[in-house]
């Protein structure tokens, strides 16, 4: 489906004219385009511009005012003999035609971890290795929520509300925060915490229902079994330790001080 914001005018829309999947080649015919927005008002009829005659090719130019409203708008196209706009005729079975029209405002990311360092979308798609463009946007948005909020369960901010990051916590949580929110989005995070699938923190279990297949997957050792991600998380356990109640266990973690470009220390062992 392609994407638009709110106000956008530009690209045209390209439309393949077919009829059962089979193009329709558009030599003698005119091609009328006719939108319903999201709210059910129409967008006033209007005739595509062929731009590939024998392929069923053409494309839809937007004008000012077309795309105000977010959500889908769909489409109904017609054919009739050039210059006669009054002899029409409808596909039989035509393809379904729509766009969805985003809001031209930033998202709306939440602060409910005011300590925590706030991420960009383009910080997940380093991290997975993918064009920002080739990903979800409301996907994406929402693994960044859940990786701020797993940030702030697995560091045990809870026991800081008042904690200000130093320079190298806050890399360290900004870090944890993209590799979280890109295991997120690889992983669905749309059905987290739903009834389809249950976790739990640490060494845990899941399992994940789509239609009438079920995966599951056991994990033992650390908080995820991932070393890289298991000693971010331990650091800023380290910063948040003595906040709230002890453990009464002295673990010494990585110096995080040193390049970032160095090996991730296992912390459960003691500097050298």
């Amino acid at each position: 489906m392609n994407l638009y914001r709110v106000g956008d005018t530009l690209p045209a829309l390209r439309i393949n004219v077919q009829d059962g999947g089979v193009a329709i080649p558009l030599t003698g015919l005119d091609v009328y385009v006719r939108w319903q927005k999201p709210d059910g008002s129409e967008i006033p009829e209007r005739q595509a511009t062929d731009i590939d005659t024998a392929n069923g090719i053409c494309q839809y130019v937007w004008q000012v005012g077309d795309l105000d409203l977010v959500g889908i708008y769909s489409a109904i196209f017609q054919l009739a003999p050039e210059s006669d706009a009054t002899q029409r005729s409808s596909l039989t079975n035509p393809p379904l035609v729509q766009i969805e029209v985003l809001s031209n405002d930033f998202a709306g990311l939440d602060n409910n971890y005011p300590m925590l360092p706030l991420i960009t979308p383009n910080d997940v798609a380093l991290v997975l290795g993918t064009d920002i463009s080739q990903l979800d946007g409301n996907r994406l948005l929402y693994a960044i929520q859940r990786g701020r909020m797993l940030t702030y369960v697995f560091g045990e901010f809870w026991k800081c509300p008042g904690l200000t990051l130093d320079p190298q916590g806050i890399i360290v949580a900004s870090q944890l925060e993209a590799a979280l929110a890109a295991r997120e989005y690889q992983s669905n995070p749309a059905i987290t915490f739903s009834p389809i699938k249950k976790e739990t923190i640490g060494s845990y279990s899941y399992e994940m229902r789509e239609g009438n297949v079920t995966s599951s997957k056991q994990q033992t050792g650390g908080v995820t079994g991932i070393p890289d991600i298991d000693a971010m998380i331990g650091y800023l356990k380290w910063l948040t330790y003595g906040c709230g109640q002890s453990t009464d266990i002295d673990i010494a973690y990585p110096d995080w001080r040193q390049p970032l470009t160095t090996a991730i220390l296992d912390p459960s062992l003691p500097l050298q």
